[in-house]
């Protein structure tokens, strides 16, 4: 069975932030936990925060995802733009929408959504339409109701090994 990871990095992080302080994404850890044969492809979708001078806090973990193959959608946002984050969301989702259907079309069998985002339902009813699995991966509290019953399966964040406490080192056996 080949599978395919989907990762929405703001939603991500917004429903680990719920968790508390001291918790954080383990991206080097989640692909290699999936309950499938084979990872085909790995997409991080994000919004980056950019100042003036072209300082962007987040640049190590983009490239550091990127590194670690990944496909990458990354929205630069200016430091100075008033909603920036907020206006940066539809665009994220279009990009997820696109690589959801490119992947079903490329025969995957299993889509694994980690994102909570109900503007993707669309999607998932496509992708299944194309013969493909949906599993959504979030905290219950920051998913729709929408995209939990559209997907033929849904997990809590928490039991899947993305979330760790804070400066842990990453063990994969």
């Amino acid at each position: 069975m080949r599978s395919a990871l989907f990762i929405d990095n703001g939603a991500v992080h917004d429903a680990i932030r719920t968790l508390g302080q001291d918790r954080e994404a383990d991206y080097a850890a989640i692909a290699k936990h999936l309950p499938e044969t084979e990872v085909a492809f790995q997409h991080f979708f994000t919004a980056m925060v950019v100042d003036k001078d072209g300082i962007a806090p987040m640049r190590k973990l983009v490239d550091w995802i990127e590194y670690n193959g990944f496909r990458m959608a990354c929205i630069d946002v200016p430091a100075d733009q008033e909603g920036g984050l907020r206006r940066a969301r539809p665009a994220i989702v279009g990009h997820m929408t696109v690589a959801m259907i490119e992947a079903a079309d490329a025969g995957i069998d299993h889509l694994w959504i980690y994102s909570g985002d109900e503007s993707l339902v669309p999607a998932v009813k496509a992708v299944q339409r194309k013969g493909a699995r949906v599993s959504v991966v979030m905290m219950r509290e920051s998913c729709s109701d929408a995209l939990r019953r559209a997907a033929d399966h849904f997990s809590s964040l928490i039991d899947y090994p993305l979330v760790r406490t804070r400066g842990a080192r990453t063990v994969v056996a």
